[in-house]
């Protein structure tokens, strides 16, 4: 628990962009879809926020990562 309290907070926007700026429309459904198991924002001052430590390191989750390959 003690790790969480000092955690580095990252803004909705600067979330948006880490995943290669995304609209805010996905990353509520990314949030709303427990089969993708994303992290939950907290709520400070009516603004959102994530623990850098929660999400997923790579620049989109791999369970969002689009598994269509375009036929030729």
């Amino acid at each position: 628990m003690l790790e969480k309290k000092n955690d580095v907070l990252i803004a909705a926007k600067a979330v948006l962009a880490r995943y290669g700026g995304i609209c805010g429309m996905t990353l509520h459904r990314w949030v709303r879809d427990p089969d993708l198991n994303f992290p939950k924002r907290l709520l400070i001052n009516g603004r959102r926020y994530w623990r850098r430590s929660e999400l997923p390191g790579h620049p989109r989750p791999r369970c969002l990562q689009s598994s269509y390959t375009q036929e030729k």
